[in-house]
């Protein structure tokens, strides 16, 4: 008799192990989450501001003045960084959107669909249609990505299983 509650013992005790570490990763992914909201928030913002008319008018103007200073036809160092800061925050946007989006619904037990890819997309691209050059440089950055994503998952997959 004695063995057999031992052995309850154990499994019960191995039982509440496993919740409390399956808690600890429970809370670890939201934290996690959390965390990626705020940084695609951070970015989201950033984009609005530069890829908005707050502050690419004012940036606009000192390219062309520094052309037209410069004689040379060449674009400024201003004008290059604008581009630069517009399409990395737009790419980072959709990195860090993306990454929320696949713990949260990990964390609830699901898979992230194309639906849900193709609607984070459609609002990166949004926020950089005014400009071509911005445009194009953005959506590269997003289809490597998404590649990144996809090949990062048929590791974890293969090393799961």
């Amino acid at each position: 008799m004695p063995k057999i509650k031992k052995e309850k013992k154990i499994r019960e005790e191995k039982i509440k192990n496993l919740e409390i570490r399956k808690i600890k990763v429970k809370s670890t992914m939201f934290s996690s989450t959390l965390i990626t909201y705020g940084l695609a928030t951070i970015f989201l913002v950033i984009s609005f501001i530069f890829n908005g008319s707050l502050i690419s008018g004012w940036v606009q103007k000192i390219a062309e003045a520094k052309i037209v200073i410069d004689g040379d036809g060449a674009p400024s160092f201003i004008y290059i960084m604008d581009i630069i800061i517009k399409s990395f925050s737009v790419i980072l946007f959709f990195f860090f959107v993306f990454i929320s989006i696949g713990n949260f619904q990990e964390y609830r037990g699901y898979i992230m669909t194309w639906k849900e890819i193709f609607g984070i997309l459609i609002i990166s691209l949004i926020q950089v249609s005014t400009n071509f050059t911005i445009f194009l440089i953005s959506i590269i950055g997003i289809i490597i990505c998404t590649t990144y994503f996809y090949f990062l998952q048929g590791k974890i997959e293969k090393k799961e299983f």
